[in-house]
């Protein structure tokens, strides 16, 4: 009886095929990373536009909108030592700042999370507890922008000189009902204004402020959100007052209100 010899693969035969899974895995591997950030970009949209009809909501019932992280601690509203950004665990008090809408309005505090953050615990930022409000003052590196609210805080790349009030672009605070000081920037410490009337009715201080005024934006989407130097191909999602959301570019030298209007470019 002959024995059937078995043949194997040969070693060119075998770098072939690897050459050809690894020249598919080049094509498809950058596809599969565009559809995952399109993804996570939807629901950061999302995120934006609840965001947007719970301002609504809040100023039908309170009769204007959430004081901001500025206006909280002086005069506006104080401070709790047991507060977190949320408010307390019992959820019976409001957060601060744009949580100011959370429990009542946002139920769900996953809502102020971009996918795209690597902050995931809301009680601590940076994996520090005690470091977890919005905006917190520490160590002068990128920790400071890091927490788990995506959507209010000190943006970096707007910042000029450390002072988050002193830019062009109304504020580095992501959430600011009033982006200007009452001596607008004017590029050199004046007092001259350099936004428009049109500008000036984007403000949420005002009791019907424009529709595209900018609530606020996400910077998570950049290659590094906690850098204040922009990068090429480096975008932000903003969202209107009317609840729109759009694309911008990361911009430092355009755009109002930290990003905002069409005066960001918006794509």
């Amino acid at each position: 009886m002959m024995k059937t010899k078995q043949r194997g693969f040969t070693l060119i035969e075998l770098l072939t095929v690897i050459a050809i899974i690894a020249i598919l895995a080049a094509i498809l591997l950058p596809v599969f990373g565009r559809a995952r950030e399109q993804g996570r970009r939807t629901s950061c949209m999302s995120n934006l536009h609840q965001i947007a009809l719970a301002m609504k909501m809040y100023k039908q019932d309170c009769r204007g909108y959430p004081l901001d992280w500025a206006e909280t601690g002086g005069t506006g509203r104080p401070i709790y030592a047991d507060n977190r950004w949320y408010g307390n665990d019992s959820k019976t008090v409001p957060g601060y700042g744009i949580a100011t809408l959370y429990p009542d309005y946002v139920p769900n505090l996953r809502v102020f999370n971009c996918p795209n953050n690597d902050e995931t615990d809301p009680k601590f930022s940076n994996g520090v507890d005690g470091k977890d409000y919005a905006h917190w003052i520490g160590d002068d590196n990128e920790n400071n922008y890091r927490h788990f609210n995506s959507y209010d805080g000190r943006d970096p790349l707007f910042e000029i000189s450390g002072d988050e009030e002193l830019t062009a672009h109304g504020s580095a605070l992501k959430y600011r009902r009033r982006p200007w000081k009452s001596s607008a920037y004017s590029g050199g410490g004046g007092s001259t204004p350099v936004i428009s009337r049109e500008q000036a009715k984007r403000m949420l201080i005002w009791r019907n402020p424009s529709e595209d005024t900018v609530i606020t934006w996400c910077s998570q989407h950049r290659a590094d959100p906690y850098s204040g130097t922009p990068r090429s191909g480096d975008m932000d999602l903003i969202v209107y007052l009317d609840g729109s959301t759009k694309t911008v570019k990361s911009n430092p030298d355009a755009g109002e209100s930290g990003h905002g209007s069409s005066a960001a470019g918006a794509q």
